[in-house]
């Protein structure tokens, strides 16, 4: 299928990164690529660009997007960013449990940050934003896995909370999952194929 009522890519581009001149190939063909409703695994080296890619994928589609990544840092640092290009953006993984519960309350009601950033354990085990984001999983329209290999156990970085993605996943959306954009510098043979089967991926970029 196609996403409907979709932004112009190389508008958002030029509004929101008035200093990125155009896109890299490789995150061209991965946004039309999401735009087009494929569920992506995109392999690219670290400073390539990556989060380029979902915001403005993201933006395009007019819905909230679910970055969910184990670096904490990095998180903070773009939802900052995001702010400050007046771009609603939220990271869990930032906040102290009052804040939280704010957030949490809001998003029950209707008041959906356009980006959601998280850790896979908090996907994993957070009951409360699980709940909020099954209650209103229509609103969410992409969903972003960062440094996917750590899902293979064939892999130096595993993290045992990123295999529990897949069924945080389910329990959310059901069989109907949002289109989905897995990420990463690197894969073996073996972690892709588990991977893709995992995470329906219907595309590889690299």
């Amino acid at each position: 299928y196609t996403v409907v009522k979709l932004m112009d890519k190389k508008e958002l581009l030029r509004k929101y990164f008035p200093n990125i001149p155009d896109f890299r190939e490789v995150q061209e063909l991965t946004i039309d690529a999401l735009l087009n409703g494929e569920n992506v695994l995109c392999l690219m080296p670290t400073g390539g660009g990556k989060s380029l890619i979902y915001q403005i994928a993201g933006m395009a589609m007019e819905k909230t997007t679910v970055v969910i990544s184990p670096l904490v840092a990095l998180m903070s640092q773009q939802c900052t960013q995001l702010a400050s290009k007046g771009i609603a953006a939220v990271n869990f993984s930032g906040l102290d449990y009052r804040k939280q519960f704010q957030v949490i309350s809001a998003m029950a009601h209707g008041k959906f940050p356009r980006f959601i950033f998280t850790s896979p354990e908090r996907m994993s085990n957070d009951g409360y934003l699980e709940y909020v984001l099954r209650m209103r999983n229509s609103d969410i329209g992409l969903v972003v896995v960062d440094e996917v290999h750590c899902v293979s156990q064939w892999g130096e970085g595993f993290r045992p909370a990123y295999r529990n993605i897949p069924l945080a996943l389910n329990r959310i959306f059901g069989e109907q999952w949002p289109g989905l954009l897995c990420l990463t510098a690197t894969l073996n043979d073996k972690q892709q194929e588990q991977i893709n089967k995992e995470f329906h991926i219907t595309k590889l970029i690299k």
